[in-house]
């Protein structure tokens, strides 16, 4: 991010949040207030009870995050907010706080209208979707496809900008073999903060990390040992302990057990759905291969994608909660940030280097595939009761 704030256009980036807002505001609105399914319910009713002083269940306290921001807006606010309209501002400003993120992160385009251009992208990529070329075979538009657009969980999407600023710290360790001290401590509080929003992230990042670490290690490259240890192990580690004994040491609601794709209840055509999940990336990196393994986002991206996917296709929980999906955060935010990263990728090259036209407008082709999926399922969301 480096230089991306140095020269800050205030127009552009206030049309970028009020455009952000006038998305998502009626989104959130119908999904909250419309008695849509979703899953938003539950948790206004835990931000209930913790306002009324009464325990929560080990679940609830496993990521309570998300319950502690609600109820911290409605005590505040002495109930003038309550808990249904905090649920509505707290979502919207998630995505305009993930929109501007991506916003800087995407970095200063030397272009003709390239501040317009960069926050369009960043406005593009908050409400992307897999290519939904299987919604009119089987009518399902999330259900089977590694979702990106979870307008139906509120935790999802409290996590993603938070992932976000956490990848961007996990970046700064291979970027710099030694960071200052700050960096290591705000990289601690997010890592926390992610995993207690949901801990899926970090589940996939950490190892991640470790396995970039060995490559450059391998490569005779130095990186920030410090960063990784005390920024994302040391907490990291230590809340995921807290957690999984808080929801598996002390409750007998379910356990963690290999059992290779029982997501494929969600659809009959899981490995087409998979392709279409994940085309842009593949694509991206089937063109670019020997430019995309430089670069360090990409590269995490990926690996912590795979060990999401792993989760998603080969372990489920046990008991009731075998068909919650609960495993499938980790490759939808880690997908995310792949994705996110393949774009900052691309126009950060072809900016400053010539590439074969025809491979540029596949590259584009796709990701505007992405585009119009993800307008296809906001129509889809904001109309309709039903987000699967």
């Amino acid at each position: 991010m480096k230089g991306t704030t140095k020269r800050i256009n205030w127009l552009v980036i206030t049309v970028l949040v009020i455009g952000i807002i006038a998305i998502s505001a009626p989104m959130y609105y119908f999904r909250i207030m419309g008695g849509t399914e979703n899953d938003y319910g539950g948790h206004i009713v835990d931000t209930y009870t913790l306002l009324e002083k009464k325990p929560l269940t080990p679940l609830t306290l496993g990521h309570p995050l998300l319950q502690l921001i609600l109820a911290g807006m409605v005590w505040i606010s002495r109930w003038h907010i309550d808990p249904f309209a905090a649920m509505i501002i707290l979502m919207v400003v998630c995505q305009v706080v993930l929109a501007l993120t991506l916003y800087f992160w995407l970095g200063e385009l030397k272009c003709k209208g390239g501040d317009w251009i960069r926050a369009l992208v960043a406005c593009s990529i908050t409400i992307i979707t897999p290519i939904l070329a299987l919604a009119p075979v089987d009518n399902k538009f999330y259900f089977g496809y590694i979702g990106l657009a979870d307008y139906h969980s509120p935790t999802m999407l409290l996590l993603r900008p938070l992932a976000l600023i956490s990848f961007i710290f996990a970046f700064q360790i291979f970027d710099k073999p030694r960071n200052p001290g700050w960096m290591m401590a705000v990289s601690s509080i997010t890592v926390i903060l992610t995993a207690l929003a949901k801990p899926n992230y970090l589940m996939c990042i950490l190892p991640a990390i470790l396995v970039l670490g060995i490559i450059w290690y391998i490569r005779k490259l130095r990186w920030d040992w410090r960063l990784f240890l005390f920024g994302f192990v040391i907490p990291g580690v230590s809340i995921l302990f807290l957690q999984w004994m808080l929801v598996f040491g002390t409750s007998a609601v379910s356990s963690i057990m290999i059992d290779p794709f029982v997501i494929s209840y969600s659809s009959s055509y899981l490995f087409w759905k998979f392709l279409l999940s994940i085309l842009f990336p593949a694509a991206m990196t089937g063109l670019f291969f020997r430019k995309i393994i430089k670069d360090s986002y990409v590269l995490l991206g990926w690996i912590g994608f795979i060990g999401g996917a792993v989760m998603l296709y080969f372990l489920s929980e046990s008991g009731a909660r075998m068909y919650d999906g609960n495993l499938s955060w980790g490759a939808e935010v880690m997908l995310f940030l792949l994705i996110a990263s393949m774009v900052r990728f691309c126009l950060k090259t072809f900016a400053v280097e010539k590439t074969v036209l025809w491979k540029r407008l596949l590259i584009w082709g796709i990701y505007l595939l992405y585009v119009a999926s993800g307008i296809v399922y906001y129509v889809h969301c904001i109309t309709g009761s039903s987000y699967g």
